[in-house]
């Protein structure tokens, strides 16, 4: 505490200007990588949109010459571009929020402002939080592909 009883209050609760400092640095430091991955996350998504167009039309061309009835072709070609078009947002997602992230910590850099440094927070966290309900889903298919798998062999193995 100084001396001059008029002076604003100075906290250190958070380390004050020298933690905002160290913490600018950090998010400074990872937004060259940041931005590279958004850009290939968006990448990803644009070769997945181009191959869920061409298994449309692909798809819908060679089934349809295949002799099967009439529309069944075409119809599984379509169904099958719109599943890949679903999974294409699978890429879209967390590159928009890596991308938006990496925006708000050069918008923090520039302003030196906490609330600039919390907006960028906010972008990770959405992208952490897709990353995180995407393992437990895969976590969950995966589980049940194994105890599906040990039945089906239980199963084989009986019915012989």
């Amino acid at each position: 505490m100084t001396d001059n009883n008029y002076s604003a209050p100075q906290s250190e609760v958070l380390g004050g200007q020298e933690t905002i400092e160290s913490v600018l640095q950090n998010l400074t430091d990872t937004k060259l990588w940041v931005r590279l991955c958004s850009i290939m996350g968006f990448i990803m998504f644009g070769f997945t949109v181009l191959v869920a167009v061409a298994m449309m039309v692909g798809m819908s061309t060679l089934m349809a010459g295949s002799g099967m009835p009439s529309g069944m072709g075409a119809g599984f070609g379509i169904v099958m571009g719109i599943v890949y078009l679903a999974f294409s947002l699978l890429a879209f997602f967390p590159a928009y929020w890596l991308h938006k992230y990496a925006n708000a910590i050069g918008q923090a850099q520039s302003s030196r402002n906490m609330s600039d440094v919390v907006e960028a927070l906010r972008y990770q966290k959405s992208f952490w939080k897709f990353v995180g309900i995407i393992t437990l889903i895969y976590m969950i298919f995966f589980a049940l592909f194994f105890v599906f798998g040990i039945l089906g062999g239980i199963i084989a193995a009986v019915a012989s």
